[in-house]
């Protein structure tokens, strides 16, 4: 199956405010998502760069204009890399694993 999910890409900008004061403000685009199957290998050299949950998969390339994190099945993302190549883009995502702070 192909684009069978729906992710949601998320740009986080500051603004400022009337008052002087900052506030993060996210901007959301839906867009459909094909979510590839990963190997081993790739998960395991994910875990050594510090990271989990790494998702990899496509979305058309008129969706994806640069966000930053992306929320998938209800989980939040940093988008690790994008790779454009014309109609579609590959997405890598991934949450950081958790350093004790």
């Amino acid at each position: 199956m192909r684009f069978s999910e729906t992710i949601t890409l998320r740009s986080v900008a500051v603004e400022i405010g009337d008052d002087g004061r900052s506030a993060a403000v996210a901007t959301d685009t839906e867009a459909f998502f094909n979510r590839y199957t990963m190997g081993l290998q790739n998960r395991l050299a994910a875990s050594s760069e510090g990271l989990k949950g790494v998702v990899e998969g496509q979305v058309r390339s008129c969706d994806y204009e640069g966000q930053e994190r992306a929320v998938l099945g209800g989980r939040e993302y940093l988008v690790q890399s994008a790779e454009d190549s014309g109609e579609f883009c590959r997405l890598t995502l991934a949450e950081r694993l958790d350093d004790g702070r």
